[in-house]
């Protein structure tokens, strides 16, 4: 049995061109041999599902677009997960849309009602067979696993968290370098797939890295960080495979990631609101000059790569001549000759923090892209 992960970033709110972009997937899926496909979490709903649930005719609206691609697809006679906020007994629920046969159906709100009592056993990840290869799908890695049903093949799990430098686990593939996510596969004898959003939704963004671990915690698939991908891995067990070798994993740097990360996000909500130009406000406080100092940074560094030659030192150097808080400084040198020493230390307080924010948002700036050394 052949699983796709499909790596896609969507503009939110747009459900029409989403179900399309998920049957040109499937499409593709089919043609290399998958039957089950899976795309991100947050496609439809965003990272925060509260509000979109509740929003007029935003169920009927998902529910009838899927629907669509489920009859448009029946052909391919295969199975796509779809993650989906529900309104569940009055609250939302974030559940998952099997599309299959031609029909749409909310799993795990379907089978909560089949088991009646609301208990743990009640959300219990459902089971769904594929080829003689069982599949549970799970968004909740620490309360899912300790209810998973024994007899499982496969964890697909979608991650919904959104990435946070301090939490390495939220760059997917770039935190099975350092240990993560491989005892769940080890400890239980399952494969583990990582279905991992792309892409900036909301306020969050996410970096991408879908990864396929075989049963004994090695890495045999991996898509690429902070760009689309369609990702297909054959899941059988008891199947050798050649893994890749932690050397070939990417390594997770906070700054790094980070700088990608915003880079990420920038693009993608220009491409939502049609923007092709921006304009940065400056207020003369602190934030301020950092983002200021920041974006020279970057400017500065992108035309020393395209155009060669350019001195970057000297560029840099008359650029911080213009953001320097010189007048800052003379009030402080000044209040404290007039004899008001207070305000003269807190004025030269004011002067250093401002000198530090230039300085960080211009390091900043270069050393994601290499620094002086391009």
């Amino acid at each position: 049995m052949k699983l796709a992960l499909a790596q896609i970033d969507m503009r939110l709110g747009d459900i029409e061109g989403i179900c399309g972009r998920i049957e040109d997937q499937a499409r593709l899926a089919h043609e290399r041999g998958a039957r089950v496909l899976c795309v991100p979490a947050p496609l439809f709903m965003g990272a925060m599902p509260g509000g979109l649930v509740g929003a007029a005719d935003f169920e009927h609206d998902v529910l009838a677009g899927l629907t669509g691609v489920a009859e448009r697809i029946q052909e391919l006679d295969m199975i796509c997960i779809v993650p989906a906020a529900v309104s569940f007994e009055g609250q939302p629920l974030l559940d998952y849309m099997m599309l299959k046969d031609g029909h749409v159906v909310p799993a795990r709100s379907s089978i909560a009602l089949q088991r009646g009592e609301n208990n743990d056993t009640r959300w219990a990840p459902p089971v769904f067979d594929v080829d003689g290869v069982r599949i549970a799908v799970i968004f909740d890695l620490d309360r899912e696993l300790e209810m998973l049903p024994t007899g499982v093949d496969l964890i697909a799990y979608f991650q919904f968290n959104a990435f946070d430098m301090t939490d390495r686990e939220t760059a997917a593939i770039a935190a099975v370098r350092s240990g993560a996510y491989r005892k769940i596969a080890s400890k239980r004898s399952v494969w583990f797939a990582c279905m991992a959003p792309v892409g900036a939704y909301d306020e969050s963004v996410y970096t991408g890295g879908s990864f396929v671990l075989v049963d004994y915690g090695r890495v045999v698939a991996q898509a690429p960080c902070f760009e689309e991908s369609l990702l297909v891995q054959e899941i059988q067990r008891g199947m050798m495979l050649d893994a890749l070798e932690d050397h070939e994993l990417p390594e997770f740097r906070s700054e790094e990631w980070l700088w990608q990360a915003l880079v990420l996000a920038v693009r993608d909500n220009a491409r939502a609101h049609g923007a092709s130009r921006a304009v940065m406000a400056l207020e003369g406080d602190l934030p301020s000059s950092l983002l200021a100092a920041l974006a020279v940074g970057i400017s500065i560094t992108l035309w020393a790569a395209l155009i060669p030659g350019l001195h970057m030192d000297k560029i840099m150097i008359g650029d911080i001549m213009l953001l320097i808080p010189g007048m800052a400084m003379t009030n402080a040198v000044r209040d404290t000759m007039v004899g008001s020493p207070i305000s003269g230390v807190m004025r030269l307080i004011e002067t250093l923090l401002w000198a530090g924010a230039l300085a960080m948002g211009f390091m900043t700036g270069f050393r994601p892209m290499g620094g002086f050394g391009l």
